[in-house]
């Protein structure tokens, strides 16, 4: 895959995760504490950092 259309994805996954929570109004804090995760790792997910786990997923 080529670096361009991975950073491309990476960013739609990001603004995807932001619209999602600020649309039903959780701050970053607040979506961890219910994903189990750290704020900085919400962060991150924004930021097109990194993704969650899928094995650390409560659902």
């Amino acid at each position: 895959m080529k670096r361009y259309s991975y950073r491309k994805r990476d960013y739609a996954f990001a603004q995807m995760m932001l619209t999602l929570r600020t649309n039903i109004g959780l701050t970053q804090v607040a979506l961890a504490d219910r994903l189990g995760a750290s704020r900085r790792a919400v962060a991150e997910w924004e930021a097109g950092l990194s993704y969650p786990k899928a094995t650390n997923s409560p659902l």
